[in-house]
């Protein structure tokens, strides 16, 4: 309901988590707001939607394994940074304001 209005003032709208755990209804209406907002630059909103932190932790830490089993990464690199580069927002700067 808020396209618009986010659109007017410049809000980036992203949406994360386990979106593909969402209704066909609700994943198409994330899809469109963050299609909508896509080109906006003032102010970024970042959604966190059917998200758990353990989830992302044990998401991120299943694709190190992945990566350490493969031979692209060697445990010894594995680092804050590794993990960081494996989360939803790896892409994203750190949020000024966090709401819970």
């Amino acid at each position: 309901r808020e396209v618009e209005e986010l659109s007017r003032r410049g809000v980036q709208v992203r949406g994360f988590g386990e979106l593909e755990r969402l209704t066909p209804a609700a994943s198409a209406a994330v899809a469109r707001v963050v299609a909508e907002t896509a080109h906006n630059d003032r102010l970024h909103l970042n959604l966190f939607i059917s998200y758990g932190s353990r989830a992302e932790i044990a998401r991120a830490a299943r694709r190190l394994a992945e990566d350490v089993a493969a031979g692209r990464l060697h445990p010894e690199v594995v680092a804050e940074e590794a993990l960081a580069r494996r989360v939803y927002t790896a892409d994203v700067p750190d949020p000024d304001l966090l709401i819970r």
